[in-house]
């Protein structure tokens, strides 16, 4: 009798799912006769700008191992995608937003050491304000991205400055920044499932219906049975010996010998840049400037020939650096020329755990820096504006 009721359970249940399969298959092709007459009832093929930000809520745990210690890093996103510790005060006297990649994101640094949360505590014993520093970077972000992020998102917050730094993803671009590129995630431009990429096998199929109903369940019990842990290790990196770039020296862009395709690159570059600072200033925030520093690394066992695409990209991220300051001169933008700061430093590559992402001695070497540039440049502002008695 149990035999009997299994039977015809299983026998139910393999219809019903039959059933659902013929009917998802069913669907897919009666919506792409549909679409091909013009007539669509739901999203898809329909495009849209993407915002990238930290998931709100979301908490990531980045793996680390600092002078042979392992270590799990925690980075926490508020309800708005910036990275916690981010609205310490209810009314705060200052806000600070600072927009960039995963090198202004700081994923493995601890939370409290992050160079835009920590510029915030210490220019408020600078200055003697209430300061919010709210970090809007995010891994893969370009300076187009950050554009986006700045009128979509920052605007409404109502910053007294916007503080950008990038340079190595837009220098990485392998086209404009409205071009599909290669990689779909870091487009400017998303777009809902095209019909022509829906699966029709079986195990196409299943994967559908599994992201459709458990997908949580399932990255847990997968990553549950796969779990290894991936620890980035600064002392994995070694100088690079003999770099044609000389620390501490500059030159304008007019004496550089660029190709086309490096001036193309520039020019794009620097249109970005004077976006961010127009509509900065449109909605009543000042812009900030920031050069990006490199550490002059490289991994060791890397062939001759990986070393001088190395060298030629900290070429090319040195042409870009100077594409900020000229930009920067200008505009009349306030700077921050970390490129140089760090140049200075003896110590440079200690500062960093690869290309150009610092560790927790270099975020906190950065923050030093920022806070003593912009606390002067707050203090001449005050000065400035306040009216003189007669």
């Amino acid at each position: 009798m149990k035999r009997r009721g299994l039977f015809w359970f299983l026998t139910a249940a393999g219809i019903l799912g039959a059933g659902l399969a013929g009917l998802l298959v069913t669907e897919q092709f009666v919506r792409e006769a549909y679409v091909k007459k013009g007539i669509i009832f739901a999203e898809a093929r329909q495009r849209y700008i993407r915002l990238r930000e930290n998931t709100p809520g979301a908490a990531l745990t980045s793996h680390v191992k600092i002078d042979g210690v392992e270590r799990d890093i925690v980075m926490r996103a508020d309800e708005n995608g910036y990275i916690e510790p981010s609205a310490v005060h209810a009314h705060p006297d200052l806000k600070l937003v600072f927009f960039g990649g995963s090198t202004v994101q700081s994923i493995n640094v601890d939370e409290k050491l992050r160079f835009p949360y920590l510029v915030g505590r210490r220019l408020e014993e600078s200055l003697g304000l209430k300061v919010n520093s709210y970090n809007a970077a995010y891994l893969g972000n370009n300076s187009m991205h950050s554009n986006d992020i700045l009128i979509n998102k920052v605007v409404p917050l109502k910053p007294d400055f916007a503080i950008m730094m990038h340079n190595v993803n837009d220098l990485s671009l392998s086209t404009d920044y409205w071009k599909k590129d290669e990689n779909f995630e870091y487009g400017l431009i998303g777009q809902f499932e095209e019909l022509p990429g829906v699966p029709r096998s079986l195990g196409g199929i299943l994967k559908m219906i599994k992201d459709a109903t458990f997908p949580y369940t399932y990255n847990l019990i997968r990553t549950t049975l796969t779990s290894k842990k991936d620890f980035y290790d600064p002392q994995d990196v070694k100088p690079l010996v003999g770099h044609p770039r000389r620390k501490g020296q500059t030159k304008p862009l007019s004496a550089y010998d660029l190709d086309a395709t490096a001036r193309e690159q520039t020019d794009r570059f620097s249109r970005s840049l004077r976006l961010f600072v127009a509509a900065s200033r449109i909605f009543g925030i000042q812009p900030v400037l920031m050069t990006q520093p490199s550490s002059g690394t490289l991994i060791p066992g890397s062939s001759q020939q990986n070393r001088a695409i190395h060298e030629r990209f900290e070429d090319m991220h040195a042409v870009f650096n100077q594409v900020i300051r000229e930009v920067a001169a200008a505009e009349g933008v306030f700077m921050v020329d970390l490129e140089a700061a760090l140049d200075a430093q003896p110590r440079q590559v200690e500062l960093f755990y690869d290309f150009v992402h610092y560790n927790e001695e270099g975020s906190v070497f950065i923050a030093d820096v920022i806070t003593e540039r912009l606390a002067r440049h707050i203090r001449e502002r005050a000065s400035v504006a306040r009216p003189t008695m007669p």
